[in-house]
C-alpha cells in the first residue's frame, strides 16, 4: 500500500499537489510454513511520494527501499528457484518498493482506491524476486480541530511473482495475497507543511512453485512530512 500523506476533504480545496517524504523504521519477519523456519531483520525505509487531487479523485506515486541483513546460520527469505551461496557472510538482501495508486472520494472523509504495485527483493549475488500485482482498499479521515487531523486505510492486493538470476530468462515462479493497514495522525505545521506519524501493517502469502509457502510480515511506524500546494 502506497505510503501517502492523508488526503484534504473535497470541500478544502479544488485542486492540490502534495509531495513528501516519509522514514519507516520496521522490522521484516517471516515464517516458512512447512517447516516452521523463521527469520527476522529490520531496517529503516527511506521513501518519497507525490500525490495530485483534483477535487474527488486523486491520484499518487510512492517509491521506498531498505538493505535488511540476516546471519547465513539462520532462516533466511526463501530462494525458491536458486540456493544460497556457500559462504559465512552475512545476506543482504535490498528491499525495494513501487506503488501507483488512484483513488475517489465516495464522501468528504472516506475514499476507495486502487492500487499498481510491485516490490523487488534483490541479494548481493544479482539474484532478484519480483512480487507485482494490483490492490484496492479504503482510505479515511477526520479533522477534529484545524491543526490535527486522524487517518487510516485498509487494502488488500493480488501477487505474481517473478525471478531473474544469472544464466536464466526472468520466469514465474509463484504467487501470493497480502494485506495491509495502517492508522496516523497528521498535525499541520503551517498552512502548507505537514507532519504525521503512522502505525503500518503488512502481511503478504506467498506460495511458490516449489512447493514453499511463506509468511512475510512489515510492522512498522512511519514519520513523514509533506508540502501541500492548492490551486
Amino acid at each position: 500500500m502506497a505510503v501517502l500523506s492523508p488526503g484534504l476533504s473535497r470541500a478544502d480545496v479544488q485542486i492540490s499537489i502534495t509531495p513528501g517524504v516519509v522514514l519507516f523504521p520496521n522490522t521484516w519477519s517471516g515464517e516458512n510454513k512447512d517447516t516452521g523456519e523463521k527469520f527476522s531483520s529490520s531496517a529503516t525505509n527511506l521513501g518519497i511520494n507525490l500525490k495530485f487531487q483534483w477535487r474527488d479523485l486523486y491520484t499518487g506515486i510512492s517509491v521506498a527501499g531498505a538493505e535488511y541483513e540476516f546471519n547465513t546460520k539462520d532462516y533466511s527469505p526463501a530462494r525458491p528457484s536458486a540456493i544460497l551461496p556457500l559462504k559465512d557472510d552475512p545476506i543482504k538482501i535490498k528491499r525495494n518498493e513501487f506503488d501507483l495508486l488512484i483513488g475517489y472520494y465516495v464522501w468528504d472523509m472516506v475514499s476507495i482506491f486502487v492500487d499498481l504495485r510491485s516490490k523487488s527483493l534483490k541479494w548481493s549475488d544479482d539474484y532478484e524476486i519480483t512480487y507485482a500485482g494490483l490492490g484496492a482498499g479504503v482510505t479515511g479521515h477526520y479533522s477534529f480541530s484545524p491543526k490535527w487531523t486522524i487517518f487510516g486505510s485498509l487494502g488488500a492486493s493480488s501477487l505474481d511473482i517473478k525471478s531473474k538470476e544469472r544464466g536464466y530468462n526472468e520466469r514465474n515462479i509463484g504467487d501470493g495475497v497480502g494485506t495491509a493497514a495502517s492508522f496516523g495522525v497528521l498535525y499541520r505545521l503551517t498552512r502548507m507543511l505537514n507532519f504525521y506519524s503512522t502505525f503500518k501493517s503488512q502481511r503478504q502469502e506467498y506460495r511458490y512453485d516449489n512447493n514453499i509457502t511463506e509468511i512475510h510480515d512489515i510492522n512498522g511506524i512511519t514519520i513523514g512530512f509533506s508540502t501541500v500546494f492548492s490551486l
